[in-house]
């Protein structure tokens, strides 16, 4: 993982996930926010968002 990735939010901090949906995630109950797309296509993974991969995603193109 590279040294900027590292300093990453999680991705529920960065899309600001409201508690209840927090809640119900795979990658908050795993604590793998930084790692979300290994979770790619839970339910909430991909929940209201305007890309169809998580490879897509703003959030995971900042730590690459």
């Amino acid at each position: 993982m590279t040294e900027k990735a590292e300093k990453l939010e999680n991705c529920w901090e960065y899309w600001d996930c409201a508690r209840g949906l927090r809640e119900c995630c795979i990658t908050y109950i795993t604590k793998s926010g930084k790692h979300c797309w290994l979770n790619m296509r839970t339910p909430h993974a991909m929940a209201k968002r305007d890309f169809d991969t998580c490879f897509e995603c703003p959030w995971y193109k900042q730590g690459l």
